[in-house]
């Protein structure tokens, strides 16, 4: 029987999957944006990855989202730059793990090679999963059983996992209501991804 966190995820990636590749994009575009301030984080107290690479991916995102004709950049690049979380220590990899999945899924989903999986959803929402459970539990995760269950029926009442969700929800909501984006919507979009980013500060207080 799924808990209701795993419902909730099931839900955003149910409608996830009945959008426009175009739309998928930007949903992407948006949770990296709001992401990639981990990353950065991860990249300055580990002293390795390449903000300035994931940085210039996502900008090439949100301009073909805006009709720009630009360079792109390889999926191969970005996996140079992800971190093992066997090399480096936890949640900081972690989240920067997140960070480049969601915004390797906006570059797939402009890609006519390959489709976005809508189950990228969890990596958008792992940052403040983990963040809370490790708040709650003193654990990042806990893994399967009554314990974990429980906790995850719990924890969409947490303000924090409640507000990232209906957040994602409410994008949803304005994608599923258009047949198309304009520039506009575009850069409404990534104005309201840089106003919710997350940062580590906010994340680990």
């Amino acid at each position: 029987m799924s808990t209701r966190l795993e419902k909730a995820v099931g839900d955003l990636e149910s409608r996830l999957g009945n959008l426009a590749q175009t739309s998928i994009a930007a949903f992407f575009a948006f949770c990296g944006e709001r992401l990639l301030p981990l990353y950065q984080a991860f990249a300055q107290r580990a002293g390795w990855g390449d903000p300035s690479l994931l940085r210039k991916a996502l900008d090439s995102a949100w301009r073909r989202l805006e009709g720009e004709s630009v360079p792109r950049v390889k999926r191969s690049d970005l996996e140079k730059i992800t971190p093992h979380g066997d090399d480096f220590d936890s949640p900081d990899s972690t989240f920067a793990q997140d960070s480049v999945a969601c915004v390797d899924a906006a570059l797939v989903a402009l890609s006519s090679r390959w489709k976005t999986a809508p189950a990228v959803v969890e990596f958008a929402i792992e940052p403040v999963q983990i963040a809370v459970c490790q708040k709650e539990t003193g654990f990042e995760d806990l893994g399967t059983g009554p314990e974990a269950e429980a906790w995850e029926n719990a924890v969409v009442d947490n303000p924090k996992l409640k507000d990232d969700l209906a957040l994602y929800s409410s994008l949803l909501n304005s994608l599923e209501s258009k047949a198309e984006l304009s520039k506009q919507d575009i850069s409404e979009l990534r104005e309201l991804a840089r106003n919710t980013k997350w940062t580590r500060e906010k994340l680990l207080p």
